[in-house]
C-alpha cells in the first residue's frame, strides 16, 4: 500500500472514529433536566429565581413527551416524534409555548433563563449539539449554551394561585391537548368552566388574555388563551391521558 493510500485510510479511520464518539445515544437524553445555567453571547449566568427567572427551567424527555418549563412559560411538543437525534445534535418538531409575560420591578430581566432556552428550542432549526455525562447535559446552539442536571422530577411549582398571576399546566404523565374556539361571545372564564366542569376557581391574568382553571385542590387544570388577530380565537389547552386519536 502507498503512503498516500495509507494516509487516505488513516483519515477515514479517525473520521469514523471521531463520529462515532459524538453520536448520541436517545436512551441517555431520557428523563427530567433541571436548567443549572446559560451563557449567551459569552455572557455566563447562575440560574437564580427572582433575578433571571420567575421558576425553575426545566425539561422532560420520556418516550414520545417533550415536555417543561422555560421559567415563565411551559412549553410541549406536540409532532410525533417532538424531538429526535442526528449524529450529536438533539433537534425537535413544532413546540407550543404559553405566551405569558413575567417582570419583576418593571423590568422584564427575569424572562432571561427562558429566551436562551427559546434560543434552543424555537430559534435553532438544526437543533442543538448535546455533549452528555451522568448527571450533566448541555446544549449548544450558535453563541447559546445551556447547562442542565439530572433530576429525579420537575421542580416544585409555585404556590398556587401564584402571585404573578402566571399558572402552570402540568400533564404529565398525559398529554397536552389544544383546541382552537371560535369567539362566540363567551370570555375565557365561560369556555374554560364551560369545556371543563371540574375548574373551581378560575384566574386571570391582566388584561385578560389568559385564563387558568384551577380544582378545588389549587391545581391548574385548564387555561384559555385569546387570540390578537381578527377574527379572534380562543385557543383552549387542556390535559389527556392520551391523544384523542389513540
Amino acid at each position: 500500500m502507498s503512503r498516500a493510500v495509507r494516509a487516505v485510510a488513516s483519515l477515514m479511520l479517525i473520521a469514523a472514529c471521531s463520529s462515532s464518539a459524538t453520536t448520541i445515544d436517545p436512551a441517555h437524553l431520557q428523563g427530567y433536566w433541571v436548567l443549572e445555567s446559560f451563557e449567551v453571547d459569552g455572557v455566563a449566568n447562575v440560574v437564580e429565581l427572582g433575578v433571571n427567572t420567575a421558576r425553575t427551567p426545566w425539561v422532560v424527555m420520556i418516550g414520545d413527551v417533550l415536555e417543561g418549563s422555560g421559567g415563565c412559560n411551559d412549553f410541549t411538543g406536540f409532532e410525533s416524534p417532538p424531538y429526535w437525534v442526528e449524529g450529536a445534535r438533539l433537534l425537535f418538531g413544532d413546540i407550543m409555548f404559553t405566551a405569558a409575560l413575567c417582570v419583576r420591578d418593571g423590568s422584564e430581566s427575569v424572562m432571561a433563563a427562558e429566551l436562551a432556552m427559546l434560543e434552543a428550542l424555537w430559534q435553532s432549526p438544526d437543533g442543538v449539539v448535546v455533549e452528555l455525562s451522568d448527571a450533566e447535559m448541555v446544549w449548544v446552539a450558535g453563541d447559546t449554551r445551556l447547562v442542565f442536571s439530572k433530576s429525579d422530577g420537575p421542580p416544585s411549582a409555585p404556590p398556587l394561585p401564584p402571585e404573578t398571576g402566571i399558572g402552570r399546566l402540568d400533564c404529565l404523565p398525559g398529554v397536552m391537548i389544544l383546541q382552537s374556539i371560535p369567539d362566540s361571545g363567551l370570555d375565557g372564564e365561560q369556555i374554560l368552566r364551560q369545556a371543563v366542569p371540574e375548574v373551581a376557581t378560575v384566574v386571570s391574568q391582566p388584561p385578560e388574555w389568559w385564563w387558568w382553571g384551577y380544582d378545588s385542590n389549587a391545581r391548574v387544570i385548564a387555561a384559555v388563551a385569546k387570540g390578537d388577530i381578527v377574527p379572534i380565537v380562543y385557543e383552549l389547552f387542556t390535559c389527556a391521558d392520551a391523544p384523542p386519536d389513540e
